[in-house]
């Protein structure tokens, strides 16, 4: 599977932000991963959409966002036509550092309860007015790298124009998530292979671990360590897709040492062994 990577998009020296208008007409596009954070905003057409959490149809209007390491695809595509935004994940420790407590886009940057991980991906299905209001920022995105320094301030002021229009719609009120529980789940994603304790990552993230326990489960509805699992079987489903590493060397990569115990973590998040998900995912017509 092709990966896609931040210097392919970015190019070398500018700020991680960018876009790619692409039409894909009824053509599909195979499994394919990436190195950075993705907003997939549909911009006509129709497509089925297939990622680590499962199929599900896309239509104008559509958002998809991805983090790194997550891979996705599309077929059965009909009149299909993207504009895919990449964001370097040093900016939401810099420039974008509020996105993380953001009610919409802050939930799709790291998993939540169990039973609202299928739908992660899907942040809103924006309205005509709104993609038509997007459209001019997004095109000048796509026009190429922004290097200079006043380049560079446009392109933030850009997706900054983006952004606001895709916060602005949100289906229910969302509490915001504390910035506590954003630090904590920066650290999980920056190094899901590590040890982590509740008590290490709290210290870390200047809390309590019953503190740090109490707000993973009011805003994230999971433990801190059922999060990190999570994190580490979606690293695991990537790999089994973009490489043809073993089982075993995969589960020691993501932090599961046991093969028997990777296994069973893998079954528990997406429902299959691991061999059955790489079976199942190795291309998008399976």
């Amino acid at each position: 599977m092709h990966r896609m990577l931040r210097e392919d998009i970015f190019g070398a020296g500018g700020i991680a932000i960018a876009a790619e208008e692409t039409e894909l007409g009824d053509r599909g596009m195979a499994p394919h991963s990436h190195d950075f954070i993705e907003l997939a905003i549909v911009l006509a057409g129709t497509a089925r959409h297939a990622s680590a959490v499962g199929r599900v149809q896309v239509r104008t209007g559509s958002v998809v966002a991805l983090r790194p390491g997550d891979w996705h695809a599309y077929d059965r595509c009909a009149g299909l036509r993207l504009c895919n935004v990449g964001l370097g994940t040093e900016l939401l420790h810099r420039e974008l550092s509020w996105l993380r407590s953001d009610p919409v886009l802050g939930s799709v940057l790291w998993p939540v309860e169990r039973s609202k991980w299928p739908a992660r991906h899907r942040i809103a299905r924006l309205d005509p007015g709104t993609l038509e209001r997007i459209a001019e920022p997004l095109h000048a995105m796509a026009a190429g790298p922004a290097r200079r320094t006043g380049e560079r301030t446009k392109r933030i002021g850009q997706l900054l124009c983006v952004i606001g229009e895709l916060t602005a719609h949100r289906d229910t009120a969302v509490p915001v998530t504390p910035e506590v529980v954003a630090t904590a789940v920066g650290l999980l994603e920056e190094e899901p292979a590590h040890p982590w304790s509740v008590r290490e990552l709290a210290a870390a993230a200047g809390v309590s671990a019953s503190h740090l326990a109490r707000l993973f489960g009011a805003h994230l509805g999971a433990a801190p360590m059922e999060c990190l699992g999570r994190l580490r079987a979606e690293r695991a489903a990537a790999l089994l897709i973009e490489t043809r590493l073993p089982v075993a060397e995969i589960g020691r990569e993501v932090g599961w040492p046991d093969p028997a115990y990777a296994s069973r973590r893998f079954r528990a998040f997406f429902g299959v062994s691991p061999r059955t998900y790489r079976a199942r995912y190795a291309s998008s017509d399976q």
